[in-house]
């Protein structure tokens, strides 16, 4: 579709669309009957909002063993796995030179600690290391500063696929578009 403006649109102005009356009467008809998602709604945190923000605390799995088990968020670490394939060591401290290391699933977030010289926070993870095509015993990595960490939804796990979520077609009139456009015969 191409919109044409039949006023000027000034910063901070709302364009809006309607979509019909029927749209309208299903979104009020949802709203109606619409108790909420899940009892976790309350603690989920989008992952855009995690990966824009880093002053925002990561739950611990003690905290929320929901969202940051993977059930909701997949989080992934930066880590030279290198460190750790020819090593029975299996507690690490994260260095500066982990963030040209490849990225590896967070099975969880142990621990959190705020930092007193600027208030941000290192974590204590556990890492699921592949080597060889083998899963490593799981190695834990402690000090791992939040730029480190990166997350996605899990796979179908997306706050717009929660079950009862509104949705309806969105009802264009026909009368918009030019006969020519139509399939009159």
């Amino acid at each position: 579709f191409e919109y044409v403006a039949i006023s000027d649109i000034r910063p901070g102005d709302e364009i809006t669309v309607d979509y019909g009356r029927e749209w309208e009467e299903a979104w009020l008809e949802h709203m109606e009957r619409w108790t909420g998602p899940d009892k976790d709604a309350e603690t989920y945190i989008l992952p855009q909002e995690l990966n824009a923000n880093y002053s925002i605390p990561i739950p611990t799995y003690e905290e929320d063993n929901n969202t940051m088990a993977g059930k909701t968020i997949h989080a992934e670490c930066h880590f030279m796995r290198e460190s750790a394939e020819n090593h029975t060591q299996k507690v690490w401290q994260w260095t500066e030179k982990d963030m040209n290391g490849g990225k590896h699933e967070v099975r969880r977030v142990i621990d959190r600690k705020q930092l007193p010289s600027d208030q941000s926070y290192v974590y204590t993870v556990e890492l699921a290391i592949q080597t060889h095509g083998k899963d490593l015993v799981p190695n834990t990595v402690v000090g791992v500063p939040r730029k480190a960490l990166s997350f996605t939804h899990t796979e179908y796990q997306s706050d717009s696929l929660i079950q009862g979520v509104f949705r309806h077609e969105m009802m264009i009139p026909d009368e918009i578009f030019p006969n020519a456009w139509k399939n009159i015969v």
